[in-house]
């Protein structure tokens, strides 16, 4: 998966501080799995399957979510 963000990042120019969700077919070592986020990156995996739960779930790990800077975290106080 890190070869899809690297080929996008050579292929194109990136914003700091955005996050960008793939959509893949499947994830070949585990095939019910619907999303993939690395912990503490911005990029992540979903396939076509993948609810909005499970996007919402991949978005948790930004760092930016993690340290609590997330722009939703004032309305869920």
């Amino acid at each position: 998966m890190r070869s899809v963000w690297r080929a996008y990042v050579m292929q194109r120019s990136t914003v700091p501080g955005t996050t960008y969700l793939f959509i893949i077919p499947s994830f070949t070592d585990n095939p019910g799995m619907a999303g993939y986020m690395p912990l503490k990156s911005n990029y992540g995996f979903l396939t076509p399957q993948a609810t909005t739960r499970d996007a919402a779930h991949e978005l948790s790990h930004v760092p930016e979510a993690m340290q609590g800077a997330s722009p939703w975290r004032s309305s869920c106080i």
